[in-house]
């Protein structure tokens, strides 16, 4: 083979190599890229780290926006409006994505725009978290989305707002979100507040309600609906004793439990159980609930008295829901308003509350809780087991009485019984 031959299969080879290179070096960057931007947008630390705190004020502020400016414009093809205060906002958000993602929010709202941070921990590493910026900005319709951040990695605009439209996009494919969307003709965004412009439509009320309660759920409402018909249907037709009811409400908790989740079951158990004993019907979560067996209305007891059971159960409905702390607040709230003109402060329904509210906790904290709960349910318990003793806590007082001798809330003297209510609680076997 002649020199020249040589050199030209050497130089084929070393072009053959560096093409190669060239190759596995396209490659690596390709496959480093993904990680480059994971690192940049994953951090090791949350930039938000806010507790969520609710008072009283807040749940009143909530139900006048609710049941007040919302149900005010309820004809058909009419114009209404929303009006929340930046603070409220901020404080929605907030709550929303501890509540649903375990992290923390800010809203800041100006004219025309509202900056938002969130913080939350990636899903099974806990000790990664997206944090994550951007502004809100008004448009005609819903707001868009612009200067978009997360972590240390810039998201261009085009990205973000196609990001927008594909969340839109799926929400209107579902009948009962695209009503609700559908009904908002503009949000406007101004530093006193947020103005949610809505136009009523035909069945929107029924409609949400609906899409409130997913499928899975109004078929499990069903089960311990009728579970329940079956119980009060039962002579003698007086007044029942909720530490009677719990018990076979759920072992068919724990028997639907082996083919579902326990913490599902505990809660759709308790949800309804809370809908009989305040007297409502299961129409007002599933609008076909109108079709189901009918309830016999009999009053729930806890302690021998029926408010003590109401307070027990919508504060255990609340809990297993929406979160010990919204709990908390809508039972304190339910007492300084009963102080302004109802039946007075009571300390004693607030032991109802607390117990509830750990009852349900317990019932849906983790599927662990979930079982242990339904196990010890099984294993037997005393009315005493559900609710500490309150015979010897101050109630039915008038707020110039309640004022007068605990100096309002967050008072020592009103911490002091407080404290005294949770170590109660605290010590309640059930829950230990």
């Amino acid at each position: 083979m002649s020199n020249s031959s040589q050199c030209h299969r050497a130089g084929r080879v070393q072009r053959g190599g560096v093409v190669m290179r060239i190759i596995v070096s396209l490659l690596l960057i390709v496959l480093a890229i993904p990680v480059l931007l994971l690192f940049l947008a994953l951090e090791t630390t949350p930039a938000l780290d806010r507790a969520v705190v609710l008072a009283p004020e807040h749940v009143a502020r909530a139900k006048s926006i609710l049941m007040g400016r919302y149900h005010a414009n309820q004809r058909f093809g009419k114009v209404g409006t929303l009006f929340i205060r930046p603070d409220d906002a901020d404080l929605a958000a907030n709550y929303l994505v501890n509540r649903f993602a375990r992290g923390s929010a800010r809203v800041a709202v100006t004219d025309g725009s509202a900056d938002v941070a969130l913080s939350v921990p990636v899903p099974a590493v806990p000790w990664l978290y997206v944090n994550a910026k951007a502004t809100v900005v008004e448009r005609d319709g819903l707001p868009g989305v612009t200067a978009l951040r997360v972590g240390d990695l810039p998201v261009p605009d085009a990205v973000s707002g196609a990001l927008r439209s594909g969340v839109l996009a799926w929400a209107r494919r579902n009948p009962d979100y695209r009503l609700g969307i559908d009904a908002v003709e503009r949000v406007r965004l101004l530093r006193w507040g947020v103005i949610a412009v809505y136009r009523w439509q035909p069945d929107l009320s029924r409609r949400m309600r609906a899409a409130a309660v997913d499928p899975a759920e109004r078929q499990r409402l069903r089960h311990y609906h009728d579970h329940l018909a079956g119980q009060l249907g039962r002579p003698p037709f007086g007044p029942v004793r909720m530490a009677d009811l719990l018990p076979s409400l759920f072992a068919l908790a724990a028997k639907r439990a082996e083919s579902s989740s326990a913490v599902e079951e505990n809660r759709s158990a308790i949800l309804m159980a809370a809908i009989v004993a305040v007297g409502k019907s299961a129409d007002i979560l599933v609008p076909e609930a109108r079709s189901w067996p009918p309830l016999h209305r009999r009053l729930m007891l806890l302690d021998g008295r029926d408010d003590f059971a109401k307070h027990f159960l919508v504060s255990a409905a609340l809990a297993a829901y929406a979160g010990t702390v919204v709990a908390d607040a809508v039972g304190l709230y339910k007492e300084v308003e009963d102080s302004r003109g109802g039946s007075g402060f009571s300390f004693n329904d607030i032991a109802a509350d607390r117990a509830g509210t750990r009852f349900g906790e317990a019932a849906s904290a983790s599927e662990d809780s979930a079982v242990r709960l339904q196990e010890r349910i099984a294993a037997g318990f005393v009315e005493r087991d559900l609710i500490p003793e309150t015979r010897d806590l101050p109630e039915f007082m008038p707020e110039a009485e309640f004022l007068q001798r605990f100096g309002g809330i967050g008072a020592p003297a009103y911490r002091q019984m407080m404290d005294d209510i949770e170590r109660r609680v605290a010590d309640l076997r059930l829950y230990r």
